[in-house]
């Protein structure tokens, strides 16, 4: 009887997909306002305050109905498929082994979609309620240019591009 062994030499590659992975960890891409950008020109508030205001307006006893911009763009576990087709499609191009797809390109893309996702919001008589008097939430065109994210990689506020 004759047997043959043989030894594969091939490293594996577990060690640097559980790498990673674990990078993931505690990693953030966040939308909205933030306190670097200042303030708005014209409400000489900040932005994330104004966008509260609007928000609440119904809690502050203003003459217009609340329009919550967030609310139409949260992320849900196991929500649509849309969202899961987004997220495996980022997830799969970061966990290869031999990419040029970084963390930082991962955060990067979750936090232009949900930039995009925010501005479209803006001006949709389906998702805010339009109002009779002059706001700055829509009518100038500042909370929806000034609508950003940053990450947790580079923490640099970025609204265009």
């Amino acid at each position: 009887m004759k047997m043959t062994v043989r030894r594969n030499k091939q490293k594996s590659k577990l060690p640097a997909l559980v790498a990673k992975l674990k990078s993931l960890n505690n990693q953030s891409a966040k939308i909205g306002y933030f306190k670097e950008q200042g303030l708005h020109p014209t409400a000489d508030m900040p932005y994330a305050s104004l966008a509260y205001i609007h928000a609440n307006a119904h809690e502050f006893g203003l003459p217009f109905p609340s329009r919550d911009i967030f609310k139409h763009m949260k992320p849900v576990v196991g929500g649509y498929p849309a969202q899961a087709k987004f997220f495996k499609s980022l997830l799969k191009s970061y966990v290869q082994i031999k990419t040029s797809y970084t963390l930082e390109n991962l955060l990067d893309d979750i936090g232009k979609k949900y930039r995009q996702d925010g501005k479209s919001v803006f001006g949709n008589t389906a998702l805010l309620t339009t109002t009779a008097n002059p706001t700055p939430l829509i009518d100038e065109g500042f909370l929806k240019d000034a609508f950003a994210y940053k990450t947790s990689f580079n923490y640099k506020v970025k609204s265009e591009g």
